[in-house]
């Protein structure tokens, strides 16, 4: 099977509502998204594919946090609004039992326009 690659877009007002105390994307460090990842995977992967994953989205979040908090800081510096997420997951196989196919996250980049 082929990899898969979603897309999901997030507008910075989005951003901003999961970070409380943010008055800004500035204001946001990689500890402050370690802290509320269960809340931005909503916003992050709202588009997340309909199969298994064997990779936690969470850890997924958690691992990237230095390059999202580098991202938003960049989207801020130049007044753009929306942050695109883009996540490859590779196939993997069938768990047992399951009818429906695994995949693991095999990348995943920040982008904003």
């Amino acid at each position: 099977m082929d990899d898969l690659m979603f897309t999901t877009e997030t507008t910075k007002d989005e951003l901003l509502s999961v970070f409380d105390e943010a008055e800004t994307l500035l204001d946001v460090t990689s500890s402050t998204i370690f802290l509320v990842a269960n809340n931005l995977i909503g916003y992050i992967f709202k588009d997340k594919p309909p199969v298994v994953l064997a990779t936690s989205l969470l850890d997924l979040l958690q691992a990237s946090a230095n390059v999202l908090e580098d991202t938003l800081h960049r989207m801020e510096t130049h007044n753009a609004n929306i942050l695109t997420t883009t996540t490859v997951y590779e196939y993997v196989g069938y768990m047992p039992g399951s009818s429906y196919p695994t995949y693991k996250a095999k990348n995943i980049s920040y982008s904003y326009k």
